[in-house]
């Protein structure tokens, strides 16, 4: 009956990628709004154009898909094996934030703009990571973040995580719809952090940089700040939400 109804789902998204579920658990004929908890075979990264959206259409068609709104963006593909990666899709939130310190390359203080007063968070720049500052380059990460997010400068941030230190995991977008994870990689002053985040898009941008030797990539043989952090021994971070860790697929820690 599920599969029966994913693939009406499916013909009446013709439009828009589908990444098909493994499985979901829940009352299939239930209320439109009723949620219902499904677990994928890929990873699916947290970031704007990705609308974790449930498709809950009594009698019509009862079952969840999540689907991109950017045709290409991810893959229509399922397996049936348990061994992959699996991530529970967990609810996409925005919020608007006033940057009040760049820490380093890639974590921003900010300030939510929240009534009846504002809130103090800190943001890990979600899908890249930045040189440590006491890294070669990574004084000038932190400068070239800082010149993309100026302090008082008014951002869009997007989230599904935060990390074990209570640091949101965001997609970060200023007044001019430039996406900040994206421009850092292109601006060659982070690595894209596969390990946590699958994105094509953001491979293709980090990989362009490479080849006009942008930024850290001037340097020959650049470290990893994962390997620096792991020869140094400074403690892993793992992101985590609500109960929901984010996948990972090569070895390192997160910062």
């Amino acid at each position: 009956m599920f599969h029966q109804k994913l693939a009406e789902a499916r013909r009446s998204l013709q439009h828009v990628d589908v990444i098909e579920p493994l499985y979901c658990t829940g009352p299939f004929d239930a209320s439109p709004m009723m949620p219902l908890e499904c677990t994928f075979a890929k990873p699916i990264p947290p970031k704007p154009e990705y609308i974790m959206a449930f498709l809950s259409l009594p009698i019509r068609c009862a079952s969840f898909s999540v689907f991109a709104a950017t045709a290409g963006l991810c893959d229509a593909q399922n397996s049936n094996s348990p061994s992959e990666a699996q991530t529970k899709v967990e609810k996409m939130n925005t919020t608007t934030v006033v940057v009040q310190k760049v820490i380093d390359g890639d974590s921003v203080s900010v300030l939510e703009l929240r009534k009846p007063e504002p809130v103090a968070m800190e943001l890990q720049i979600e899908g890249i990571d930045a040189p440590e500052l006491v890294q070669a380059h990574g004084p000038e990460s932190k400068q070239a973040l800082a010149k993309l997010l100026p302090v008082d400068s008014v951002v869009t941030v997007s989230w599904t995580a935060k990390d074990n230190y209570g640091r949101l995991l965001a997609q970060v977008t200023d007044k001019n719809k430039t996406h900040i994870n994206s421009e850092m990689l292109r601006l060659g002053m982070a690595w894209h952090f596969k390990r946590y985040n699958q994105s094509k898009e953001l491979a293709a941008i980090e990989e362009m940089a490479k080849s006009k030797k942008l930024g850290l990539w001037s340097t020959p043989t650049p470290k990893a700040p994962w390997d620096y952090r792991r020869e140094n021994k400074t403690p892993d971070r793992p992101a985590s939400a609500g109960g929901t860790t984010l996948k990972s697929s090569e070895p390192g820690s997160s910062k």
